[in-house]
């Protein structure tokens, strides 16, 4: 089982469908629905793909499937769906996680401040186009 979260709270809760002859893909269904869902959502598994990198990027999508990034299971393993312009993630019932500790605000921010700051001044860092945050920017998107 997995759950959709705006950051600590569960949104709704989606349960993995079985493969079909069709399809292995992993898909998911919706079980419960506790809170306010993202704007146009439509379903779980369009809200995954679309989150997904790949999406319109077929040379991204061919990277990543070398490396083994295939289907949503993986997708929501490695990333929890999640995205920096809003709150909501992925996680699966055996995970003890906080928004917190996923967060790529969180992350971005401990990195500029504790890591890069030594060699760059904040300013030049965190504004200017090509500048160390904005590559950062793109490899998360």
């Amino acid at each position: 089982m997995i759950f959709l979260m705006n950051k600590n709270n569960i949104v709704a809760s989606f349960e993995k469908k079985p493969p079909t002859a069709f399809s292995d893909e992993s898909l998911f269904t919706e079980t419960e629905r506790i809170g306010k869902l993202p704007l146009g959502f439509n379903d779980i598994n369009t809200w995954i793909d679309e989150r997904k990198p790949s999406k319109h990027n077929i040379h991204l999508r061919i990277i990543l499937r070398h490396i083994g990034y295939i289907d949503n299971d993986c997708f929501i393993r490695s990333t929890h769906a999640k995205k920096i312009n809003d709150t909501f993630w992925i996680k699966a019932d055996s995970e003890i996680l906080t928004w917190k500790q996923i967060s790529l605000y969180s992350i971005i921010h401990i990195l500029l401040d504790y890591v890069m700051a030594p060699w760059y001044n904040k300013k030049d860092y965190t504004t200017k186009k090509g500048g160390t945050a904005y590559v950062l920017f793109l490899c998360i998107q």
